[in-house]
């Protein structure tokens, strides 16, 4: 540097600043001046007034360098510096623009660090190979050129100057040289002035390129030692993530160590894939500085772009440069020009993948860079597999206890419906899925019906119905086996059209049948997760074994009601030899039982009773049996002893259901019913709510049928007349509320057909 100085300094000599006239004039003798002096003189003074500007100039150019040297010895940040640099460059030598160029960590090209000028910032988006363009020749041949016309020049890009607008004439560019080789160069371009740039202007640049490349090697020395730092910092987070029992989300985990490798690269953008080891894929794990518009896909094949390849081999990878067919390959993105891509690896086995996309200074990312992560990576690797098998452990957990609340409601809740809703509900809980249904398999019309669906739209898509092939849940049902759609939207087999119908925007679909003992009943549907997020094969798994357990429930239920239509077959059939005993009760017990039904379901009697009620009202006569059929059939009013000996039947029938024992809650129902609300009833002569509530139901049904029945003595009553009677009786033979519910059963046509 100290050469190029003196060799600037030695460059002119002092100059006079006294006139050749003056000069003369002090002479002894005064000259004799022929005709052709005058002109000569002329010329002396312009030579004289041209060297001092250059002795301006030099001196301008000194105070350059020793402005350059005192920024180097300056507290500023490296880059601060070479911008002021440059900015002294374009001025000391009056230029249109001025740029300094670096070679990029991958060695092979150019980035503009800094430039100066009217298209400064046009400018910067270009980078050029080594060998390419002016800088690029000087760069790589590591000597200095000037370009008076660069348009005889073959090296000169003229489509960059014909891009930005900017007219270019002549250039100068000389290599900044350190102590490792080439590290870039500066150029500048256009004189105000019009002149071409000469050897002189070659010196000084070289003067400063000299400096510059002084300020760089420090720089990055200094660089290198911050990020070692850095680096040591990052390693105690990781240590630190690992000893702390509440970072054990693997989500968590996953942010804050890719937010640390984010910024120990210095990095746009980054993302960690974990490897599905269940169906040999990557999954993304977390991404960070990515828009939202350009999300990373969610799954990479293992050896497919170069996320794929890291996790095949083991080796990481750094790319620089990325041509437009990898990066359309990558899961990243189009926009990927560097990449750092490193194994997560834990006892020879890949468990995922590390990358950091884009350096921020537009620079390739370099081997420093790549070792840095890779230390860091390897130490992550611990914090991620506790998080993952704490994870694990927990939906495991989840999953069990999911399993055995189902068994156990299955074993509990009668209510099949309500069953099945509360089994759709969990599955959608637990696989936190937007929506869920069950639909089941019509074997008459040989398609499938919604029973339960769950979600936004559950109610709207429930009239449709799909035929057994068609859409994914027909193909499951055609094919019985499960089935996991990522992506509908690329599945032919998706049936958007009630998706669109319904508008309810459908991403991913989990779809697995119900069947049992070898027979299909139907299937079970999840969809969309609320996180965004596509299920997974223990996602389908689970769905499969709640699809086992609806079956179960299912199966159950068809079982009971196969038993229960057994059950009061039998107690109707057994209800009906009371009525053949009576001929003028034939069919009686029938029709009160559904009359009291009727006004059960009025008042809102639990459902789980109905069939309670059911049978009470079928036996309510069964002591009947117990009475002689003399009294029974006998065509004028009973007189007191068979009166009395009649009203034993209730205890009769009391007695005989008494002797069942899952009936003995219904005792109390049977002996009851021919109790007064005002008291004046038997057996027991209770009064108001001391008689139980299916007993007063009981009583209205029992006489409002005997009042339009044919008896021995006397014809049946119309209906108008007997819903009368009934009316009159309430508050004294029978509860005013069950006469209001009475009459409007009545009033809405749910009374059994009379004779």
């Amino acid at each position: 540097m100290m050469d190029s100085t003196v060799e600037i300094l030695n460059a002119s000599q002092p100059v006079s600043n006294e006139s050749p006239a003056v000069i003369c004039a002090r002479q002894s003798h005064p000259p004799v001046l022929s005709s052709d002096a005058l002109p000569r003189i002329r010329e002396l003074e312009e030579e004289n007034q041209t060297l001092k500007r250059l002795n301006a100039l030099q001196g301008s150019r000194v105070e350059v360098l020793q402005d350059v040297a005192s920024l180097l010895r300056s507290s500023q940040r490296p880059h601060e510096v070479l911008d002021q640099v440059m900015d002294l460059v374009v001025e000391v030598m009056r230029v249109e623009a001025g740029s300094m160029l670096l070679i990029d960590a991958s060695g092979q090209g150019l980035r503009f660090e800094i430039a100066k000028g009217e298209k400064a910032d046009a400018v910067k988006h270009f980078r050029l190979k080594l060998g390419e363009g002016i800088a690029g020749w000087v760069a790589q041949r590591g000597e200095p050129l000037i370009v008076p016309d660069v348009h005889r020049d073959p090296r000169f890009r003229s489509d960059i100057s014909e891009t930005i607008d900017f007219p270019t004439q002549s250039i100068l560019c000389g290599p900044i040289i350190g102590r490792s080789g080439t590290l870039g160069v500066i150029e500048v371009i256009n004189r105000l002035d019009g002149e071409q740039f000469n050897e002189k202007d070659l010196q000084l640049l070289q003067a400063l390129s000299n400096q510059a490349a002084l300020m760089l090697e420090n720089s990055r020395i200094l660089n290198r030692a911050e990020r070692q730092l850095a680096g040591l910092d990052a390693l105690k987070e990781v240590a630190v993530t690992i000893s702390t029992p509440n970072t054990l989300n693997l989500q968590t985990v996953l942010e804050h160590l890719l937010e640390v490798s984010v910024d120990l690269t210095e990095a746009e953008s980054g993302t960690i894939f974990l490897h599905d080891e269940d169906v040999g894929e990557l999954r993304l794990g977390v991404a960070v500085g990515f828009p939202q518009n350009k999300l990373p896909k969610q799954t990479v094949r293992i050896g497919e772009s170069i996320t794929g390849q890291v996790a095949k081999t083991g080796a990481p990878r750094i790319v620089s440069d990325v041509d437009p067919a990898t990066a359309a390959e990558d899961p990243h993105s189009t926009e990927v020009r560097s990449m750092l891509s490193v194994p997560l690896r834990r006892m020879n086995r890949t468990i995922g993948v590390l990358n950091v996309v884009n350096r921020r200074d537009q620079d390739a990312f370099s081997e420093d860079d790549l070792s840095l992560l890779l230390a860091f990576a390897s130490q992550s690797v611990a914090a991620i597999e506790n998080a993952r098998w704490y994870e694990e452990a927990q939906r495991k957990i989840e999953e069990l206890t999911t399993l055995v609340g189902v068994s156990s409601m299955i074993a509990s809740e009668l209510d099949l419906d309500q069953l099945l809703t509360t089994i759709m509900d969990l599955a959608c809980q637990v696989m936190k899925a937007e929506a869920s249904s069950l639909m089941l398999l019509d074997e008459v019309s040989n398609d499938l019906a919604f029973r339960v669906a769950l979600g936004e739209k559950g109610e709207e898509v429930k009239q449709y119905r799909i035929k057994i092939g068609e859409g994914i849940a027909g193909w499951v049902a055609e094919h019985r086996e499960p089935l996991l759609v990522e992506d509908v939207s690329r599945d032919k087999r998706f049936k958007k059209e009630i998706a669109d119908s319904i508008d309810f925007p459908t991403k991913s679909i989990i779809c697995v049948p119900v069947i049992v003992k070898e027979k299909l009943i139907g299937v079970i549907e999840v969809i969309n997760r609320v996180d965004g997020t596509h299920f997974d094969r223990r996602d389908q798994s689970l769905l499969s074994a709640i699809a086992s357990e609806a079956g179960i429930a299912l199966e159950n239920a068809r079982l009971y009601r196969d038993l229960r239509s057994l059950y009061l077959n039998v107690i109707e059939a057994l209800a009906r030899t009371i009525d053949v005993k009576d001929s003028y009760t034939h069919d009686h017990s029938r029709r009160v039982t559904l009359l009291a039904q009727a006004i059960a379901k009025e008042m809102g009697f639990p459902e789980e009773q109905m069939d309670f009620l059911q049978i009470a009202g079928l036996f309510h006569d069964i002591g009947k049996l117990g009475v002689d059929g003399s009294i029974l059939h006998k065509a004028a009013r009973l007189d007191d002893e068979e009166y009395e000996t009649l009203k034993k039947h209730a205890l009769i029938a009391s007695d005989i259901v008494g002797e069942i024992k899952p009936w003995k809650h219904i005792v109390p129902w049977i002996r009851h019913t021919h109790e007064c609300y005002d008291g004046s009833g038997y057996p027991a002569g209770l009064k108001g709510d001391e008689i139980p509530l299916p007993s007063r139901i009981i009583a209205i049904a029992d006489s409002y049928d005997a009042m339009t029945s044919d008896r021995p003595y006397r014809e049946r009553l119309d209906r108008e007349t007997a819903i009368a009677r009934v009316t009159e009786q309430s508050g004294k033979q029978f509860d005013p509320e069950v006469v209001n519910a009475f009459l409007n059963a009545v009033s809405e046509g749910r009374t059994p057909a009379q004779h």
